[in-house]
């Protein structure tokens, strides 16, 4: 959703403006309340989604995510912040998660079946 918080320059207090209906969805409030407004907002509408799609796996740039695609990605994370090398793009380690499975050395020793 296309959804702003605006303050109010005078009064100081916020209101929620939709982009998507072109219209506000709050009335204007003090920033505790409005605050508390967002989380009941944000709790509302996961509330819709997970009923309306249920849990969804997740699905980014790299395919698929999974539980052993995600150790891939912390371990190769942990190794890079300790590296001291210049050249990351053409660095051994610096592969996608289906090469390194493909390969089928397991150098970070990451629990590959999960």
């Amino acid at each position: 959703m296309g959804r702003c918080n605006i303050k109010n320059r005078k009064t100081g207090q916020w209101r929620c403006w939709s982009t998507i209906i072109d219209d506000w969805v709050s009335e204007w409030m003090p920033e505790h309340d409005y605050k508390e407004w967002l989380i009941v907002e944000a709790a509302r509408m996961m509330r819709e989604e997970l009923e309306t799609f249920g849990i969804r796996e997740p699905r980014s740039m790299l395919g698929t995510m999974t539980a052993s695609s995600c150790n891939y990605h912390k371990a190769l994370e942990e190794y890079c912040s300790d590296c001291c090398h210049d050249d990351c793009d053409n660095c051994y380690y610096n592969k996608s998660f289906e090469s390194y499975i493909a390969e089928g050395n397991n150098y970070f020793n990451i629990d590959l079946e999960e």
